[in-house]
């Protein structure tokens, strides 16, 4: 008979039932939340959740799941375990023999249970007996070019078309494709310089005269009390008239600092 394990929320000690037949069991088929109905084995992970582990071939990946993610665990063989014991067991009954037709339908039955790789498996023993069957032939990824089959690639190569950017296209699709991105690069190099030259022009400081040559002070002769501490120069960067000056008099004094 069939175990059934509800939903651990609903059950007090559903988790600890369900961790008891999980570590005696192969979990096989678990019903999750989300409506999906997945197979593995099912085991509890270190922080109280699930670790499902699903296997194919030679290839196993572990999906970790959390608590409350599983509703419902039924161990035992599923469906689909049963049907693939039987195409295995059939497989070994045929050994060498057997038509082509005989081998498809156990691909078939293989790929209807979910397994692929038992699929690909038998359908090469398809090709063995009839190196021409549509079926087996499709099934394995190949395409009828100038009626001869051929790898997706093989074909592609046939028809004259070059592999770019994932995809096999036309030489002249390819040769579209490399002109578009050169434009749009060099478009996408221009507006960069564009933007940098405007932000210079905006950012760019007033030039400032680093030195000046000033001509010695001197004193009045009218009025000795009067003297000029700096004359007009002009900066060693450029024509900026720079004019410090100053002087005073009884009852008065004056400062001037100008540029230009």
């Amino acid at each position: 008979m069939t175990k059934c394990i509800p939903r651990p929320r609903t059950l007090p000690l559903a988790s600890a039932v369900l961790a008891l037949f999980c570590a005696q069991l192969t979990c096989d088929e678990i019903h999750l939340a989300d409506g999906r109905v997945v197979e593995g084995e099912l085991a509890r992970a270190a922080d109280g959740g699930w670790d499902l582990r699903q296997t194919q071939g030679s290839m196993s990946v572990v999906m970790r799941l959390k608590a409350s993610d599983v509703v419902l665990v039924v161990p035992g063989p599923t469906a689909n375990q049963k049907a693939l014991t039987e195409v295995r067991s059939l497989r070994a009954k045929l050994a060498d023999l057997g038509s082509a037709e005989d081998w498809w339908n156990l691909v078939q039955r293989a790929r209807a249970a979910g397994d692929l790789t038992l699929g690909r498996e038998l359908a090469s023993q398809v090709l063995d007996r009839d190196r021409r069957h549509d079926g087996a032939r499709r099934f394995l990824g190949y395409t009828l070019e100038s009626g001869v089959w051929m790898r997706p690639h093989e074909a592609a190569a046939a028809r004259g078309e070059v592999f770019h950017n994932g995809r096999w296209m036309a030489w002249s699709e390819r040769e579209d494709l490399i002109a578009a991105e050169t434009a749009r690069r060099a478009a996408v190099v221009a507006e960069a310089e564009r933007l940098a030259k405007e932000r210079a022009e905006r950012s760019e400081p007033v030039e400032q005269p680093t030195s000046v040559i000033w001509i010695q002070p001197y004193q009045s002769p009218l009025f000795p009390s009067c003297r000029h501490g700096s004359w007009p120069g002009w900066t060693t960067n450029g024509p900026i008239l720079h004019v410090q000056a100053n002087g005073q008099s009884p009852g008065w004094a004056w400062n001037i600092n100008w540029k230009w």
